[in-house]
């Protein structure tokens, strides 16, 4: 038996939920029992900001030219408010909604991410700093802590990230400690498959 989980992210023009959705990015992954990955499709599409500017273009680098490049002669619509059905479509064969920083993301949807797992709160414990805990790691330093090499040219593109997310959990697959805690964080939550990927 195999279940579906969707590894997304977002890019926007800024962190109000009333901001723009630039791209839009997801990766469905079969996981099996025995916690083997196989990829099952690819949604990654780019928008135009509604505000007619990207105030975020320092850090995605998504400018109108850019956003262009990608969209190519893309057919699909220039907003994402208009698209964000076929995002949903695209992710409703998943039984777990898996993000960096899920909160963040699900935000900007109009739909819910239920079960799901947020990278950055999960490893919360990678930032305790003499005791106290801070903000969750960056997606860098998850790479990082699992030794997963990364391409910084690509960095901030909602479609790599994504794929880095992929690679990150199928470390976190691999070591028992970190499935044990996903079973005992997750009890119940997923279906029978998700429990035996998680278990020892």
């Amino acid at each position: 038996m195999v279940a579906i989980a969707a590894f997304l992210d977002l890019e926007t023009t800024g962190l109000s939920p009333s901001c723009s959705v630039l791209s839009a990015s997801s990766v469905l992954v079969e996981v099996s029992t025995t916690g083997e990955l196989t990829k099952n499709g690819v949604f990654n599409r780019y928008y135009y900001p509604e505000e007619g500017t990207n105030r975020a273009v320092q850090i995605n680098g998504l400018s109108f030219e850019e956003i262009s490049k990608h969209r190519d002669k893309a057919t699909y619509p220039e907003y994402f408010k208009d698209d964000a059905e076929s995002f949903r479509n695209f992710l409703e064969a998943a039984g777990l909604f898996i993000a960096h920083n899920l909160r963040f993301d699900a935000s900007f949807l109009p739909f819910k991410l239920s079960p799901g797992l947020c990278t950055m709160r999960f490893h919360n414990d990678l930032t305790r700093i003499n005791g106290n805990r801070r903000f969750g790691p960056s997606l860098e330093r998850l790479a990082w802590h699992y030794g997963v090499k990364l391409d910084l040219s690509r960095r901030h593109t909602s479609l790599y990230d994504v794929e880095l997310l992929v690679c990150i959990f199928e470390r976190m697959l691999k070591l028992r400690e970190t499935k044990s805690r996903l079973r005992q964080a997750f009890q119940g939550a997923f279906g029978q498959t998700f429990q035996d990927a998680f278990g020892p």
